[in-house]
């Protein structure tokens, strides 16, 4: 396990109003997830919060109206949301204060949507998406020494979000697969974010140690 010693001590910005978690430990997520946006060379990774928070009253009308609307759709079981402009370097993120009660669903859920901030607008839950989540978690786990599974992780993102399923048939452009021709993909893909995050690590902890100031 490689673990960070304690950054020193910075102050809270006022765009931070998230009781949820500390700013201390959303720094760090944010961090990890820049590095592993900007290994990938992604434009977005330097993209900044002007808002996190936990407290819907917080945010603008219309995201209010949507959080609201999305909590009431999922019975409550929304976690988080990201908002991000094209060509914006600039993100707002809402956090369910629910998630206080477990802090591996509160770091999954924040490493989720710190990835959203950090890929190209309207991306959605794309292969682009999912690979850099796939590493962020895959990081965060060697870094911290959380004990996770980042393959199983990977592999139940790219299940709920792919649009392709087995068995169905979706248009020319997507065509059919089988159940086998469906999980294959779904290896495929874990592995090439696997593999990438193995190859990149010690350069990960080499941009947080002299870009972010991490002792690693």
């Amino acid at each position: 396990m490689i673990t960070p010693v304690e950054t020193p001590a910075v102050t809270t910005p006022a765009e931070f109003k998230c009781a949820t978690l500390s700013y201390e430990d959303f720094k760090r997520m944010e961090d990890v997830v820049k590095t592993a946006a900007l290994i990938s060379r992604n434009r977005n990774w330097n993209r900044d919060a002007t808002l996190v928070t936990d407290g819907v009253a917080y945010l603008e009308k219309d995201k209010r109206q949507y959080v609201a609307n999305r909590l009431k759709q999922y019975a409550g079981g929304l976690w988080g949301v990201t908002w991000s402009r094209r060509n914006d370097r600039d993100y707002q993120m809402w956090l369910n204060p629910e998630l206080e009660q477990n802090r591996t669903d509160q770091e999954q859920t924040t490493l989720h949507e710190l990835c959203h901030a950090m890929v190209a607008t309207g991306t959605s839950h794309d292969e682009s998406f999912r690979k850099l989540l796939h590493r962020s978690l895959w990081h965060w786990n060697e870094l911290m020494g959380r004990g996770w599974l980042p393959w199983d992780l990977g592999w139940k993102c790219v299940e709920k979000y792919t649009e392709r399923r087995a068995n169905n048939y979706l248009e020319d452009r997507y065509g059919y697969e089988s159940l086998d021709e469906y999980h294959d993909r779904i290896q495929r893909e874990c592995q090439r974010a696997e593999t990438m995050a193995h190859k990149e690590h010690v350069e990960v902890m080499k941009t947080l140690h002299d870009g972010f100031g991490w002792n690693v």
